[in-house]
């Protein structure tokens, strides 16, 4: 992650990050064979897009606007989004699984540190829920993919 020095850096990154991740589920859902697996992925696409909705608000409440493009921060480590090239057409539930994991797993440490970044009360508590979300998105993978890797389904 590069410097951020404002609000609205941080809020557009953040913005980026959750359509990466609904591009990240909606390539999975489409690539998956299995309908039980495709729908799940296709609610982590409605979560992701949702946690796009609450930042695009609190750019609203800041007085800001929502760039479509720009150049946001360097990335790097556990701020680097995955790669949609990544999932392949055969890739097993397991592997979806594992794939989202380290997803969500990245997204709740990327809220956790944003939110320290900034003063404003509201905003702060914005991005720890989120952080917080991407947890028990994390949590919720994480059982099923001990369920699956167990023969547990």
């Amino acid at each position: 992650m590069g410097e951020m020095t404002t609000i609205g850096e941080i809020l557009e990154f953040a913005i980026e990050r959750e359509s990466q991740a609904a591009e990240l589920y909606i390539a999975m859902a489409e690539r998956v064979k299995d309908a039980a697996t495709r729908e799940f992925f296709e609610n982590l696409v409605t979560a992701e897009l949702e946690h796009k909705s609450r930042l695009e608000l609190e750019m609203m409440k800041e007085g800001l606007v929502v760039r479509t493009v720009g150049v946001l921060p360097e990335t790097s480590g556990d701020d680097t989004p995955l790669d949609p090239g990544q999932i392949a057409e055969h890739m097993t539930y397991a592997e979806a699984l594992g794939l989202a994991i380290q997803k969500e797993k990245r997204s709740f440490r990327l809220y956790a540190r944003l939110a320290g970044l900034i003063r404003e009360e509201e905003l702060g508590e914005t991005l720890l829920s989120l952080a917080e979300e991407e947890a028990k998105h994390f949590v919720v993978l994480e059982e099923q993919y001990k369920k699956t890797m167990t023969g547990h389904q």
